[in-house]
């Protein structure tokens, strides 16, 4: 559908239009077909080799089925709206070998909402809130609502005290939008979810990332 789109958009307008791949494992050959289509391929192959190397660090990982954390992944203002497993949304789950709690019938392409019951149900180890950009409500607000509120209270994530906001400035490392900006994401979430396994320094990673992708010095 979305090349559809571009095919229609093109038509229209005479200008041309580039579909790339989202998923995460094409991106770095995303990136080498963007420094031809701009003649910037000295540029695009920096940001596709870093993106080679944290999808080796990703592939690298072997955490046996019975001892992957379970997460459920929160947005919204009651922070129940969520990605379910198959979602591109959910993509960096799978990928840090995490079990997405959030497993529904048919194929889900995007986010749905779901009640505070199945959340209970779940029993999740971690929540990850993302908060609700459209309505400046703060991942940092989500958690701290998630974890007063009274129906939570028994969930394995608040007891243990493994309710994390997702960093997401100036985009999100989990979604929103399911994009490069994933990449920190996947050092991130495998350290937090597996730190015995994982000695990074999260700060330095970051800091190389936001010089190389968004020419910011933290």
């Amino acid at each position: 559908s979305t090349i559809s789109e571009a095919d229609g958009f093109q038509e229209q307008t005479g200008i041309p239009c580039v579909v790339l791949d989202g998923d995460m494992a094409a991106i770095p050959e995303a990136y080498r077909m963007l420094g031809e289509v701009f003649g910037m391929e000295e540029r695009a192959e920096e940001l596709a080799v870093y993106a080679e190397e944290a999808l080796a660090f990703a592939e690298a990982i072997d955490i046996p089925e019975e001892e992957r954390v379970t997460v459920y992944f929160g947005n919204g203002l009651e922070n129940l709206e969520t990605a379910p497993a198959g979602s591109s949304h959910a993509e960096l789950l799978e990928v840090v070998d995490a079990t997405n709690v959030a497993v529904v019938e048919g194929e889900v392409s995007s986010r749905i909402d779901i009640s505070a019951e199945q959340v209970i149900g779940w029993n999740p180890q971690v929540v990850l809130l993302n908060g609700e950009p459209t309505e400046n409500y703060s991942p940092q607000q989500a958690v701290e609502n998630f974890l007063t509120d009274s129906r939570f209270a028994n969930v394995q994530a608040v007891l243990d005290g493994k309710v994390y906001a997702v960093p997401k400035y100036p985009y999100s490392w989990f979604d929103r939008p399911p994009g490069p900006n994933r990449l920190i994401g996947i050092y991130w979430l495998s350290g937090l979810l597996y730190p015995e396994q994982f000695d990074l320094d999260i700060k330095a990673e970051a800091r190389e990332f936001y010089s190389l992708y968004y020419h910011l010095e933290l």
